[in-house]
Parts: structure tokens; sequence; C-alpha cells
């Protein structure tokens, strides 16, 4: 598959042209995610540190560097289209990350701190998006109004 089509399958239409995501949600939620993302680009060993309560380590500001990215980007999809599709993905990228944090908060004592944290930012992230999306389906649902 292409990334061409890749693109073509995210920003296609699902439903009728109400079915879109909320001008003013996505906005919101891509701004927010797009300045976590370049925080954790540019100042990764400030945001450890505040986590984790410790020095940040070179595996360390290159994962928060990674995820910061991934924010970045994620931030630019949901952003350029208010497709239902693109933050449905979105929302699933997000409660992944959310339960990976979670096992890693079981399994290193050392950023358990951090990876409750940042969990609990993705589960924040993807309640958000799940909210946008609510309204998409209820506006779907309510009646027309009378002209």
């Amino acid at each position: 598959m292409k990334l061409t089509d890749v693109r073509a399958l995210v920003h296609a239409p699902v439903g009728p042209a109400e079915a879109q995501v909320p001008l003013g949600a996505v906005r919101g939620l891509a701004l927010t995610r797009l300045v976590y993302g370049v925080a954790l680009l540019a100042r990764p060993d400030a945001l450890i540190r505040f986590s984790s309560a410790h020095p940040a380590d070179p595996q360390a500001r290159r994962v928060a560097r990674i995820l910061g990215a991934r924010h970045c980007a994620q931030a630019a999809l949901v952003g350029s289209t208010r497709a239902p599709l693109a933050h449905r993905l979105a929302t699933a990228v997000d409660v992944l990350h959310a339960l990976s944090m979670a096992g890693l908060a079981v399994a290193d004592r050392k950023y358990r701190r951090a990876a409750i944290i940042d969990g609990c930012i993705a589960a924040a992230f993807a309640g958000a998006q799940q909210a946008a999306l609510r309204r998409v389906s209820g506006a779907a649902a309510a009646p027309a109004p009378a002209r």
C-alpha cells in the first residue's frame, strides 16, 4: 500500500457531509498535541526530570524525542482532516500508548512515575478524541433544523 493510498483512505468521507469531527475540536486537540510533541522534541531533559524526578539518560531522551515526533505527526494528521476515521485511528494509537505505559509502570520502577504521567496524558488525548467523535455521532443522530 502506497502512502498516497493511506492518505486517501484516512481523508475519505465515511458518511454524509454532516458526519465530520467539529473543526474547533480538531484545531484545539491538534494544537495541544503539537505543543506537547514540540516540547518533547525540544526539551526532553526538562520533561523527563519533571515526570521521573531524576536526570534524563540518553535512552530516555531518545524515547522522549521519538514520542515527540509521533505526537507532531499525529497532530498534523488529525489537524488536517475532519474525517472520523482519522480520529478513530488517533484514538486507538493513544489507547495503545496508555496501555503500554501501564505495562511499563508495572515493569520498571525507575520510570514508573514517568510512565503513569505519560499514560494519563495519552488517556486524556484518547478521551478528548473520543469526545469529539461523540459530537459527530450525536450531530448525525439529531434531526435537521427546520428552515
